[in-house]
């Protein structure tokens, strides 16, 4: 991964108020009282973790929490804490309109008020978190869809069951639907309704996890093409310092040594590959032509489903997702 050093920390509010209607959030954070020692530490920053879409098998926020602790234990991170703390996009937004603010913000899609806050990174390969030509998040952990089967099952069926989150666009990742009938249901509802038999599901890692998990016998098949299953993570931190010590954290993070460790949540990489068997290590994000920005906005998003009904992508659909 080459990552290109900057001097400077643009917010990306200034650059999408040039073409887009956005209100300015509160500028000043109101840090609150920390249930740790904090004097032992030079520094005590904010994290902020939002999940939008369906994990893989653990807690992104946990993991978050397991890695500031060790990078506080290197060179770098030596003297700076992190506290992490989970949050909806809706409680996230009402916090900011109150004034407080993270230091640093993990995100997907549905957030798009992150636009407000985040400061300009370093360059890094993966254009997702791209606004025109400068970067505003990195993406820490992603998943990907799979086209899931049972093996060992007799009857025959043409049932199909789409696994949907509440901001995902399962019809874009280039699975041949063309006039099959399809069922599309909630997470949880699609995984259920797949265990009772006779179907083939379009899911995730998260279904994946799952079936591997209660030892079922099953064929997950990778469709790549197109994923919007990505956590990204950004910096909004104010302070010179502070920037930097977030900064360093972040690209901890995305490091190949921490990468390695996603198998421990059932996430991927974008970057590396992490899995070495299982079905999760058939899966290339690198083969993904197209994503969503994790700033789009909210009716953006459901513009690009009601356009999608899968197979060739219109040029319109195009025009709102992101070319990788």
């Amino acid at each position: 991964m080459r990552i290109i050093r900057v001097l400077i920390a643009y917010p990306l509010a200034a650059f999408v108020m040039l073409y887009t209607p956005l209100v300015a959030a509160e500028k000043t954070a109101q840090r609150s009282v920390f249930p740790i020692e904090t004097e032992r530490y030079d520094r005590v920053l904010t994290v902020w973790n939002i999940d939008t879409f369906e994990g893989g098998a653990g807690s992104r926020a946990d993991f978050l929490s397991d890695m500031s602790v060790t990078y506080g234990k290197t060179k770098g991170g030596k003297g700076t804490h992190f506290l992490v703390s989970t949050r909806t996009e809706e409680g996230a937004l009402v916090a900011l309109k109150n004034g407080e603010k993270p230091d640093v913000i993990s995100f997907g899609i549905g957030c798009p008020f992150a636009a407000e806050i985040v400061k300009s990174l370093p360059d890094v390969s993966f254009k997702g978190g791209y606004v025109g030509e400068r970067c505003y998040a990195y993406p820490w952990c992603a998943g990907g869809y799979f086209e899931i089967k049972k093996t060992g099952e007799n009857r025959l069926t043409d049932r199909l069951i789409v696994s949907q989150g509440k901001y995902n666009s399962p019809m874009l990742c280039g699975y041949g639907f063309g006039d099959k009938t399809f069922e599309i249901k909630e997470p949880m509802l699609a995984y259920t309704a797949f265990l009772s038999g006779g179907a083939t599901l379009i899911g995730t890692q998260r279904d994946v996890n799952r079936l591997t998990g209660r030892k079922a016998l099953f064929a997950a098949k990778p469709l790549t093409g197109f994923s919007d299953l990505v956590q990204y993570v950004g910096i909004c931190a104010e302070d010179r310092e502070d920037y930097s010590a977030c900064l360093g954290f972040i690209e901890y993070l995305v490091s190949e040594s921490v990468q390695k460790k996603l198998t421990k949540i059932g996430m991927t990489s974008v970057f590396f590959d992490v899995y070495s068997d299982g079905a999760l290590s058939e899966y290339d994000f690198s083969e993904n032509e197209y994503t969503v920005s994790p700033f789009t906005e909210i009716e953006n998003v459901m513009e690009i489903r009601k356009e999608t009904k899968g197979g060739e992508l219109p040029e319109r659909v195009k025009n709102l997702l992101k070319h990788l």
